[in-house]
């Protein structure tokens, strides 16, 4: 029995790191008034959101042959409760694999950070 529950916790595991290795964060670039731009990121986590905000908003920038410079940037959480978030990524971790939910496996979902950055090229 011993050997089947290691099994299990192995494969759970790799499901949960597999799962959660690759950034899911969605990203979109709005143009505002004065040359400056705001970039609106969501993901999984804050760093997820952050990295890919700032990345996207680089490449932005780097397709005018121009430099990016942040203006400003705000970070929200906006997704479950903790405890109920806990909850249910051990749920999905020892029932299903992400689900229709769209869950990264720790109850978290693609979109439970939300990143605003204001940012300019020049």
């Amino acid at each position: 029995m011993g050997i089947r529950l290691d099994r299990v916790a192995r494969a759970t595991l790799f499901a949960l790191v597999t799962l959660t290795a690759c950034s899911t964060a969605k990203t979109r670039i709005f143009p505002k008034e004065g040359g400056n731009y705001m970039m609106v990121a969501s993901g999984p986590s804050e760093s997820d959101a952050f990295d890919e905000s700032l990345k996207r908003s680089q490449e932005h920038c780097e397709k005018m042959g121009k430099h990016f410079v942040m203006v400003d940037q705000k970070s929200e959480y906006q997704g479950a409760d903790k405890t109920a978030k806990t909850v249910a990524g051990v749920a999905t971790a020892l029932f299903a694999s992400g689900g229709p939910t769209h869950t990264t496996g720790r109850g978290d979902t693609n979109d439970d950070y939300k990143i605003t950055m204001n940012f300019k090229c020049q």
